[in-house]
């Protein structure tokens, strides 16, 4: 047996009121969404800048080291662990990035 879908609401200002609701919620999410994709380009193009400014400024990553694979993981936690309190329990002398 199959079954039937239930009967559409009488009042057809309700369904209009259903429609137009889901429309807002769609449309504010679109200003959202284009207001976080613009603040990604602003950023965007400012590390650009950055990176151009650093290269030409003689600052390249040259010399600037790498991290050991215990200070990636250190790092890592800490990113991870940031905002709930626990970050600082990797803040002994040795482990110290």
């Amino acid at each position: 047996m199959s079954e039937t879908p239930p009967p559409p609401s009488a009042d057809p200002l309700e369904q209009v009121n259903k429609i137009l609701e889901a429309a807002n919620l769609t449309n504010a999410a679109a200003e959202r969404m284009e207001k976080a994709n613009a603040k990604r380009e602003e950023l965007f193009a400012k590390q650009e800048q950055a990176n151009i400014d650093r290269i030409i400024g003689g600052q390249a990553s040259a010399g600037s080291g790498t991290l050991s694979e215990d200070e990636k993981s250190i790092a890592s936690a800490r990113k991870v662990l940031e905002g709930t309190g626990f970050e600082d329990m990797f803040d002994s002398p040795k482990t110290k990035i």
